[in-house]
């Protein structure tokens, strides 16, 4: 109390919450009122709002087995994989709803909500995404358990977790995808004269199938392998017509066209122009 008059004394503000435990007929059983009541200040992370609790409020749960319900967190798992935050959202909410109204304790609640994430942080590890980021955050949750003071702002941390998750995926994906495409752009522009390339051989080189490879490198460039293949072709003749003395025969054998008709017609279907159009047109430039 001395301390409390001295800090009042100094014009400090007093921030006091009090839990109240039943009533007892007896001054022995004080201390299982006591009891009672620090029970009840451990739920107050539930109610943040409150400054005053009362264990007549509360029903204590002996058992918390109920923290871990595997399949539950198999379904945020399947989620995640998905990237689909706004579900994963919807999902913590409702079990911060469930947890709620069992009035468990902040300590069980934070090793509920830290069990989860360990889950979370698992399954980024088995598809290759680095989660050192996400682990520091929980070292830092438990070197300072009160940097939260509700329930809410627990579950919010959570879906940031989540959403920062989604977008590890995201990324890790991306650049998976990215090496694979350039992957196979190395291997048409080590190969592009062989007038046998096909997307079959450009998806060998990466280990994956046809149909497989030829989806996704429509999706990461905007173009299928034959196209590709015709882009780096059209662009090396373009190259040897405007800087050789190469006849247009030789460059259809060197860029990998089987005979010079097929090659002066992709040409002009390219660039709008037949390859001699373009030689000349080029020479005259050069010489203006």
């Amino acid at each position: 109390m001395v301390v409390l008059e001295e800090r009042c004394g100094e014009g400090c503000k007093l921030n006091i919450i009090a839990g109240i435990g039943t009533a007892v007929n007896s001054i022995w059983n004080i201390s299982s009122s006591g009891e009672e009541a620090n029970k009840v200040l451990e739920n107050r992370f539930f109610l943040p709002q409150q400054k005053i609790f009362d264990a007549r409020d509360f029903e204590f749960r002996q058992n918390n087995n109920f923290l871990i319900p595997e399949d539950q967190d198999n379904e945020i798992v399947t989620l995640l994989y998905q990237k689909n935050a706004s579900a994963m959202a919807c999902w913590i909410r409702e079990l911060e709803q469930k947890l709620n109204r069992n009035k468990i304790t902040k300590n069980a609640l934070f090793l509920r909500v830290c069990l989860l994430v360990s889950k979370l942080i698992n399954s980024l590890i088995k598809v290759g995404v680095n989660t050192q980021d996400i682990e520091a955050e929980i070292s830092r949750l438990y070197s300072d358990p009160d940097m939260f003071h509700s329930s809410f702002e627990i579950f919010t941390w959570l879906e940031e977790i989540c959403r920062a998750a989604c977008k590890k995926i995201d990324d890790s994906e991306r650049t998976y995808y990215g090496t694979i495409c350039d992957v196979a752009l190395n291997y048409i522009l080590k190969n592009y004269e062989n007038s046998l390339l096909c997307l079959n051989d450009v998806a060998d080189s990466v280990n994956l199938s046809p149909a497989y490879l030829s989806a996704l490198y429509k999706k990461h460039t905007g173009l299928n392998i034959s196209e590709e293949i015709t882009t780096v072709r059209i662009e090396t003749s373009c190259y040897l017509l405007k800087n050789s003395g190469l006849s247009i025969k030789e460059i259809s054998d060197k860029t990998g066209y089987s005979n010079q008709y097929y090659f002066s017609t992709s040409f002009k279907k390219k660039i709008g122009l037949n390859p001699s159009e373009y030689r000349r047109l080029n020479e005259q430039k050069s010489i203006d």
